[in-house]
């Protein structure tokens, strides 16, 4: 070969490297790094075959199989192609951008070519085989004796008389062979060709084993994220049951202290109250303590509650309806004194749930009572029954003095309150409750003003 045309294609293989250089540092992905190799193999700032194959070794099953395809499928869309590149002056890395989906698009007629083409790893004596085997980079031509078969198949297939072809390999494991060809100019591959497309295929597979890194960096980071919300997670729980046992220790011990005395301190003041006049001043001192007493016996109830998880005692089909308003009854002494305004809303169909209606209702009254207590200077109170195919939901919605965002994640912790005479049970001890019911409860802002608090079991469908 003559010296200066060999001097020209080192000089253009070196452009070559250089301007994809970038690209190839920069790739973390092997589908990036695909595209680049075989648009260099066929730009004409790149090393200028027509066309280019890529067959991947697909480990599961054995075979190299056609995977992406690059080039024009005929002389028609060469001339097209190669117009559009110089009228638009199309760069190297414009090319690029422009084929990084048509190479495997299934519009693309090329892949149609081999898309059905498979050859089994064990068949040695294959060519595409063997060069990925270790032979590296062979140049085939038609009608010449080859000592690898499927040289004339694939001359067959691919519609020309010789091909080259090179392997691509990541950290010494295969990954695939890459056929170029000049099927639209039918020019000649010359030794020097194939040097050029051997040495830039192994360019290629230096920057195949970085992107096979970064992708395996990035599945590792996964993973270590994933584990460290598990840790999170489970420290999360640990330091709750921690908590509650801490909590359920103290309140045994409160309710081993307090409630004898209590109660014999509320029991003196009984007997008191009944010898004084209630209308004298030691009668009402009596009258008082009595119902600090019972205050105290109320808290102490909590305590107990929340020191021990929720034994349903049996669970019933309970019609909601009469529930909810049974509940309210409750409270419309209260409301009224508040001049707290109550609206229910009930579908037309009254739902059914099954429930431990002793403990369920407990955990509504917990929740209304809290609702009632933000609207110290009256308000509208709204509860509303909906439901679907598989749940119910009791939403209790006040228009009280609401609750700042940044405490709606803490409302369902025991002893966490914003209330100055509370202690902080109430949806404490209700979430238990519904959580045993396989359920749940959630507090959200509203947007005038107030909370809602949803609680959620599942429907019971009767027959």
């Amino acid at each position: 070969m003559d010296k200066h045309v060999e001097e020209n294609k080192i000089r253009l293989l070196l452009d070559l490297v250089l301007k994809l250089n970038e690209t190839f540092l920069e790739a973390s992905d092997l589908e990036d790094v695909l595209s680049a190799v075989l648009v260099g193999i066929t730009a004409g700032e790149g090393l200028g075959f027509n066309r280019a194959f890529l067959f991947k070794l697909d480990e599961d099953s054995g075979h190299i199989k056609g995977s992406a395809a690059i080039g024009p499928a005929s002389a028609e869309e060469a001339g097209r192609i190669w117009h559009e590149i110089s009228v638009k002056r199309l760069s190297l890395f414009d090319i690029l951008d422009n084929v990084r989906t048509r190479m495997k698009d299934e519009g693309n007629p090329l892949l149609s070519v081999i898309s059905g083409f498979s050859v089994p790893l064990d068949n040695a004596d294959h060519v595409l085989v063997a060069s990925l085997q270790g032979q590296g980079a062979m140049h085939v031509r038609r009608g010449e004796a080859l000592i690898f078969d499927g040289g004339h198949e694939l001359c067959d297939l691919f519609g020309v008389d010789e091909f080259a072809v090179v392997p691509l390999v990541t950290h010494r494991r295969p990954f695939g062979v890459v056929v170029a060809d000049n099927y639209i100019t039918r020019r000649r591959i010359t030794e020097s060709d194939l040097d050029a497309l051997h040495l830039f295929a192994g360019l290629g597979s230096i920057a195949l084993c970085q992107a096979s890194m970064c992708s395996l960096m990035q599945d590792r980071i996964v993973d270590l994220q994933r584990l460290n919300s598990e840790v999170v997670r489970s420290r999360g729980l640990l330091i709750k049951a921690e908590r509650y046992a801490a909590i359920g220790k103290m309140a045994d011990q409160l309710l081993h202290e307090l409630r004898n005395p209590v109660s014999a301190i509320g029991g003196l003041a009984g007997v008191l109250r009944k010898r004084l006049s209630r209308d004298s001043g030691l009668g009402k001192y009596a009258e008082n303590i009595i119902t600090q007493c019972e205050r105290i016996e109320r808290t102490l109830d909590e305590l107990f509650e929340l020191a021990h998880e929720p034994t349903l005692s049996g669970t019933e089909e309970v019609r909601l309806h009469g529930l909810v308003s049974a509940t309210l009854d409750i409270f419309r002494h209260e409301m009224a004194r508040l001049d707290i305004d109550l609206e229910v809303n009930f579908p037309d169909q009254e739902p059914v749930v099954h429930v431990d209606r002793a403990y369920f209702q407990q955990a509504l009254i917990n929740v209304i009572k809290n609702a009632i207590e933000a609207m110290p200077d009256g308000g509208l109170l709204v509860v509303s029954v909906e439901y679907d195919d598989t749940t119910v939901n009791i939403r209790v919605k006040d228009s009280g003095l609401g609750i700042a965002r940044a405490h709606l994640n803490r409302l369902d912790e025991p002893f966490f309150t914003t209330k100055s005479h509370a202690m902080g049970l109430g949806l404490s001890l209700g979430k238990k409750v519904l959580e045993q019911h396989g359920g749940s409860l959630a507090v959200e802002c509203n947007e005038a003003g107030g909370a809602t608090v949803t609680l959620t079991v599942p429907r019971c469908h009767k027959a």
